[in-house]
């Protein structure tokens, strides 16, 4: 298949940046300019609306990635034991992989409503 229609199917937007497919060759000094042109290209269509939202979404992307990272990372030091208890069982194959799940997850759900019904007194 051509790299070109799978390039091209990735984008398929209707204002989606058209990746350009360049051939470059350093030894002989081939397509520098012609990637030097689609770069500059690339930072026009930066800023129109397409290029706007594209970015937007990649920080809303990025800012989830990183809040739930930091709350994972957060949740297995507050279940430290639990979760430990649990990934033995699973290992000695007492407990599916979503059964633990459920019973870690129950527990952050007990925590939770016990801390509400603390701090609503």
């Amino acid at each position: 298949m051509e790299l070109s229609l799978v390039v091209g199917a990735a984008s398929a937007a209707s204002d989606a940046w058209p990746v350009p497919v360049l051939k470059c060759v350093a030894l002989n000094d081939q397509g520098l300019p012609e990637l030097v042109q689609a770069l500059a290209g690339h930072r026009t269509w930066l800023g129109t609306p397409g290029g706007s939202r594209r970015r937007a979404a990649r920080h809303q992307a990025s800012a989830e990635r990183l809040l739930f990272a930091l709350v994972c990372e957060r949740l297995a030091g507050a279940l430290e034991p639990e979760l430990k208890g649990a990934a033995a069982r699973l290992a000695a194959r007492e407990l599916s992989p979503h059964a633990a799940a459920d019973e870690l997850f129950e527990r952050v759900c007990a925590v939770a409503a016990q801390r509400e019904l603390t701090e609503t007194k």
